[in-house]
C-alpha cells in the first residue's frame, strides 16, 4: 500500500463523530470536505504520537497504520516513515508531518 492509501480516523477538536482523514491527503475523506486546520493536524498527530514526546517514531506509526491495516509490514511502515522524516533523525516532527500533508493538497502544475 501507498501512504495516501491510508486513514486515520480521529476525533477533531471540536468534532463529535469520527471522520476518516487521509494522512497523506491531508483532508477529511468526506467529499468537498475542507482542508485540515492546524488545530485539526495536531490532533491527528497527537493521537499517533502516543509518548506525547513531539516525534512520530516508527513504532508509532506501526500501531496507527496496523489501526487501519493489521496487515502492513514493516517495510511499508519504515517507508512512510522515512517519505515524510526531511531532516534524516528516524522521527517525524510535527512541522514535517504538516509539511507533508500540506504538500499534497498543492496543486501539481501541469
Amino acid at each position: 500500500p501507498r501512504v495516501k492509501d491510508y486513514r486515520l480516523v480521529v476525533r477533531g477538536p471540536d468534532s463529535a463523530d469520527p471522520t476518516p482523514i487521509h494522512l497523506a491527503r491531508g483532508r477529511r475523506a468526506r467529499p468537498a470536505a475542507a482542508a485540515l486546520t492546524d488545530e485539526e493536524l495536531r490532533a491527528v498527530f497527537d493521537s499517533i504520537d502516543t509518548s506525547g514526546d513531539g516525534e512520530i517514531c516508527v513504532a508509532e506509526l506501526q500501531v496507527a497504520i496496523r489501526t487501519v491495516d493489521p496487515k502492513a509490514d514493516d517495510k511499508t511502515v519504515e517507508r512512510m516513515l522515512s517519505f515524510a522524516d526531511a531532516d534524516g533523525d528516524d522521527t517525524v516532527s510535527f512541522a514535517e508531518f504538516k509539511e507533508i500533508i500540506r504538500a499534497s493538497l498543492t496543486p501539481k502544475s501541469r
